[in-house]
């Protein structure tokens, strides 16, 4: 390694490291975990963004670090799966009609 990428290589890993235990973290997956999940769940497709974004609010208020991780890594323990839609769930729903 030169001089120059050693420390690039060092901050690079050291960015890597900060994010992995960032998203691991006891407040559970970040928002922008949370959206990924939902953008990728297939029963999802094509739904606006601004339906994704109000059921990532809904997840990051409602839902506890461990209810987000479940969701996050689709184990057991998803809030959505859990208990019945709540009001501010469905008005999220309506923004997409």
């Amino acid at each position: 390694m030169s001089a120059l990428t050693r420390p690039l290589a060092g901050l690079t890993l050291a960015a890597l490291t900060a994010f992995a235990l960032t998203a691991c973290s006891e407040e559970g997956p970040t928002r922008e975990a949370v959206a990924g999940k939902i953008r990728t769940d297939p029963r999802m497709a094509d739904t606006p963004a601004v339906v994704v974004d109000c059921l990532t609010d809904w997840y990051m208020d409602s839902a506890t670090p461990d209810q987000r991780r479940a969701f996050v890594a689709n184990e057991p323990g998803d809030p959505v799966a859990a208990t019945p839609p709540d009001d501010t769930m469905l008005a999220c729903l309506k923004l997409a009609g």
